[in-house]
């Protein structure tokens, strides 16, 4: 065995599609974008103010570090994390949004088609196809960690909202008893 054959060979697939980091980051800020209203959205994609559009400033940071991480051929642990942060981030403020799951995390799906997109256009033949495969998995594997980063808001959301019922019914309940010179139990 070769030297060449032994060692993973760096394509040109990879600087190229790190190139196009920034193309990505915006194109799945306006597929994500989709999800809102348009006058939302337009809102969401024009102030860059991290106070006065705090939704805009985390889709942007997710956006950067989803392209980051897509882009490269081994993200570092850093890269993951800095990742794994934008989509907590992200999916909390999407989870008290009014929006389906499927409005929520349907964007990244787009995902896959913007990397093609991207990879068609910067070529790499057959030699691509490989590096297509492991950019699906990954997509498949982000999809997942923001749905389920999604799901756990929710069901943190639902059981506030339970307890806060709770509480009132319990504040009622007393108030009634009060009212009607019942001493409390």
């Amino acid at each position: 065995m070769t030297a060449r054959q032994i060692l993973p060979v760096e394509t040109s697939f990879w600087p190229a599609l790190a190139l196009r980091e920034e193309d990505i980051a915006r194109q799945w800020l306006e597929k994500m974008g989709q999800s809102y209203p348009a006058q939302t959205a337009a809102f969401i994609a024009a102030q860059e103010d991290p106070f006065a559009n705090p939704v805009g400033d985390r889709a942007r940071r997710a956006a950067r570090a989803l392209a980051r991480v897509l882009t490269t051929p081994r993200p570092l642990p850093a890269e993951e994390e800095e990742l794994a942060a934008a989509l907590d981030d992200l999916m909390r403020v999407r989870a008290v949004q009014a929006l389906t799951p499927e409005e929520a995390v349907g964007s990244f799906f787009a995902l896959k088609a913007i990397l093609r997109a991207s990879a068609a256009a910067v070529g790499g033949g057959e030699e691509a196809a490989g590096e297509l495969a492991d950019l699906d998995a990954r997509v498949d594997r982000i999809v997942l960690a923001a749905f389920g980063k999604y799901s756990r808001c929710r069901e943190t959301l639902f059981a506030l909202r339970a307890e806060e019922i709770r509480r009132r019914h319990a504040r009622l309940s007393r108030f009634f008893r009060e009212a009607e010179g019942e001493d409390d139990p």
